[in-house]
């Protein structure tokens, strides 16, 4: 098909890929290593510009066509997955059937097991590179590794070159550099950059590196770095001087901000390199809030409540792809790397650990079936792994499916099961995390609790370690003190607190109150940490900022059936119309900062229509209208139109009034603070039709009283509007 669809790139009718068609291995040649090898073999593949990032990006999209056959696979395959206990019960109401390997990424994925499973008529998007889920796994493995190691102690973004002599030599004249060869060579410079920061060379030895690549759709890749030093990191002054300065710039300088820069790294390296001093896990969120929020995508479409999900086919349909990102996964380059890597530990109760089995197998699926978990339990019996924690099992030794060889300078340990072999690890590091568990899932939870704390071999043993009268998990964990009636919620809410965005935090803290957390008691504790987004929104007002998370608290206990009044948190008043929210939406200190530092760099005109609407607002609206309330404001591009807009709106908010701002199109609306279509304000129909018909807002509604209240209301754009809307709205 691609002679005919490229004619080209193919300008001798050759064949393009072919299923069945072998390597010169004689393996399948698979989609991923036929376009990579034209990609790395043939130049027109990735120099003849649009033509050639259009077979890239065809390619890479049909390359993930596997999301079909993962799609296929769970709806109609061989395999099934359940947990081990229903499993063994018999094949009453049986698990979904899937094949063996997306049955085992649905068993290892952290994300399908924490919403309870794989569920009957739901189809999963495992965790393959690229998917949202992956996305939040690889965010859950740096903040595992952020809570093992610290917080790190430099971020650093590296931004590729256009000017790099490799990369024009690499590109023809009168051409801009094309995709493939900016990631090779960006790749290349990547390595470099990691080896000089490896070497200690630059920050000292370092205790972990974390980084995360970011495409451009028009521009060049970046590399936005994490980094923690081993002894810390610089804390003095003269000892961050050492690593990075900052000039502050002169008033010729746009932006006027100061810019971080390292001048060893600059002068190597030849390219952007922002370089910063940090001691907060902000950052890694920061770092990876390119990866939670996934690559650009859109879609609409209006669906039943209850339909079944197919996440596969709705990443599909919603994904865009860049030829930068193409490229980069075709070349088989790291979206992610963590150094040193982050393994993750399953939680689970007894028999409740997933098995994948064939129908009419499942005894010798349930015979074979293991865990990470049971085999730290059934671990070999040498007093060297009696005082090893779950987690320090893991990180302190490899399991080997294989007998190491004689010739190994190192102890080897026969696993009981016959089938495994333990030695100590010498080479490498390897961090541990295990699953998050939820306090209100109970058991599962204080099972947790007390395998980070407490070396085991079993569940019979670990409640065996709080004396005979101890019959679960939680009563252990009570006897040996890691967790009573509120360290336990403290402890909980804190390590939440390292990886959960602050509304899904105020969700987390909902949870906790309804199963018996002291709600006032972790109010006054965590309070900054669960208003943080709104202080950042509202630093000049504070209580406003905690009004509005008391707010979403409420509404939040509200549907459980209680209050913040009944919970002993304190009571506000829920401005729940949209006047209210009106209201509550903008700062009145900071709107009044933004008149002061815009209102002398006016020009004179600009100066004579906000006086003229100063003017205007203070006249009571029920004054005799002497002079014209409805102004036209018209301006060349570039004349600074906006601007005084934004102004004039800043303004009017700043004294506690409302403003409104309406435009033509969507994107017209984005231009200011708030800003909706008039269709969407004044609940236009879509299609204006004659001209005759009305608003379909009823007198006394929400709706009606924003708009009575309103001191000013500004329309963007309004000649682009049809005259038939302006009718409708002055009727």
């Amino acid at each position: 098909m691609e002679p005919f669809q490229y004619p080209l790139l193919y300008p001798q009718v050759t064949l393009g890929r072919q299923v069945g068609r072998l390597d010169y291995t004689g393996n399948k040649l698979s989609l991923h290593n036929y376009a990579r090898c034209l990609l790395l073999s043939e130049p027109r593949f990735s120099e003849l510009g649009r033509l050639s990032q259009a077979w890239e990006v065809e390619m890479f999209a049909r390359y993930e066509e596997k999301l079909l056959y993962i799609s296929n696979c769970q709806e109609g395959g061989g395999m099934r997955v359940g947990p081990q206990d229903e499993v063994a019960d018999a094949v009453r109401n049986p698990p979904q059937q899937v094949r063996r390997d997306v049955a085992q990424d649905l068993a290892r994925d952290e994300t399908v097991q924490g919403e309870g499973g794989p569920v009957a008529g739901k189809v999963f998007l495992p965790s393959f590179t690229g998917s949202p889920r992956y996305m939040k796994i690889k965010y859950m493995d740096a903040m595992g590794l952020v809570s093992r190691k610290g917080g790190p102690t430099s971020f650093l973004t590296f931004t590729a070159s256009g000017a790099w002599d490799e990369l024009k030599q690499s590109t023809r004249s009168g051409n801009k550099c094309d995709p493939a060869t900016v990631s090779r060579i960006f790749h290349t410079k990547l390595k470099e950059l990691l080896r000089d920061i490896r070497s200690g060379a630059l920050f000292g030895p370092t205790a972990y590196i974390l980084y995360v690549i970011e495409m451009q759709i028009r521009g060049l890749p970046h590399a936005h770095i994490a980094i923690r030093v081993g002894d810390g990191g610089p804390v003095q002054g003269k000892d961050v001087d050492g690593v990075v300065r900052a000039d502050i710039p002169g008033p010729e300088e746009a932006g006027g901000r100061p810019r971080e820069l390292n001048a060893a790294l600059l002068l190597r390296y030849d390219a952007h390199i922002d370089l910063e001093i940090s001691s907060t896990r902000r950052v890694i969120k920061y770092l990876f809030k390119y990866m939670t929020k996934g690559g650009s995508h859109q879609n609409m479409r209006v669906v039943p409540l209850h339909e079944q999900q197919d996440e596969p086919d709705e990443y599909a349909r919603r994904r865009m792809i860049g030829a930068s990102d193409a490229c980069w996964r075709l070349l088989d380059f790291h979206l992610t790397v963590s150094e040193p890597s982050v393994t993750m530990l399953p939680v689970h109760l007894e028999g409740q650990h997933s098995v994948v089995f064939k129908p009419g197998r499942e005894e010798d699926a349930i015979e074979s079936s293991s865990s990470l978990l049971l085999l730290y339990f059934n671990g070999p019996q040498n007093r060297v792994f009696d005082a090893l924690a779950y987690q320090d099992f893991h990180e302190q030794y490899v399991i080997h499916t294989k007998r190491p060889r004689d010739t190994t300078p190192v102890p080897v340990f026969d696993h009981p099961d016959g089938k495994q072999f333990l030695t100590p690890r010498q080479r490498g590091e390897r961090v541990t995390r295990m699953f998050w568990v939820s306090p209100n899932l109970g058991g599962q939870y204080f099972l947790r609790v007390l395998l980070a704390n407490v070396p085991c071999c079993g569940y019979a043993d670990l409640l065996s370690k709080g004396g005979e009268q101890c019959t679960t998990f939680q009563e252990v964990a009570r006897v040996l003190g890691f967790v009573n009636n509120e360290e336990e919620y403290t402890d909980a809410l804190r390590k939440a607190a390292t990886f959960m965005t602050r509304p899904r935090l105020r969700e987390f803290f909902v949870v906790l109150v309804n199963v018996g957390a002291p709600a006032a008691i972790l109010w006054d504790q965590f309070r900054d940490l669960l208003c943080k987004d709104h202080l950042e929104r509202h630093p000049l007002d504070p209580e406003k900022a905690y009004k509005l998370s008391l707010i979403h608290i409420d509404r939040s206990l509200r549907r459980s059936g209680s209050c913040n009044k009944t919970q002993g948190l304190p009571d506000v008043r829920d401005d729940t119309t949209e006047l209210g929210r009106q209201y509550l939406q903008y700062s009145v200190g900071v709107q009044a900062q933004f008149v002061q530092e815009w209102e002398p760099q006016l020009t004179n005109e600009q100066r004579c229509l906000l006086d003229h609407i100063k003017v205007l607002l203070d006249e009571p609206s029920t004054a005799p209208a002497r002079r014209a309330r409805t102004l036209f404001l018209d301006g060349p591009g570039g004349y600074g139109r906006t601007q005084v807009l934004k102004v004039i709106v800043s303004h009017v908010r700043s004294q506690g009034k409302v403003a409104l701002c309406v435009a033509s199109s969507g994107i017209a609306a984005l231009n200011m603070e708030g800003g909706t279509t008039a269709h969407n304000m004044y609940r236009l129909p879509l299609d204006l039709g004659n001209g005759v018909g009305t608003w379909n807002i009823r007198a006394g509604t929400q709706r009606a009283q924003l708009i009575k209240a309103a001191s000013l209301i500004v329309f963007d754009e309004a000649p682009t509007a049809h005259r038939h809307l302006f009718e409708m709205v002055d009727r």
